[in-house]
């Protein structure tokens, strides 16, 4: 989830006014296993997999709003992600 604002930026770097406010929602599916060598370690992989995002803009001048979707299969056998997780 992210929030934010585009502002006009001029050529020497100096930065104008605000243009448009933004909204980004994200989600991602990542399958994958754990392994618990003991009650309180646990040892994860996984892979990338389904992923949903919502982007959307609001012009500040006119109140228009700009929304793009999109969706993706990002499954990566070659990528898969490992961590190590402490159980209190």
């Amino acid at each position: 989830m992210a929030f934010g604002s585009n502002k006009v930026v001029a050529a020497n770097g100096d930065t104008g006014a605000k243009v448009a406010s933004t909204t980004s929602i994200g989600v991602n599916v990542a399958p994958g296993f754990a392994f618990f060598p003991t009650k309180r370690i646990g040892i994860e992989v996984s892979v990338n997999g389904l992923g949903y995002q919502n982007f959307q803009a609001k012009n500040e001048a006119n109140g228009a709003k700009v929304t793009t979707n999109s969706f993706g299969l990002e499954a990566d056998t070659f990528a898969p992600k490992l961590g190590v997780m402490f159980h209190f």
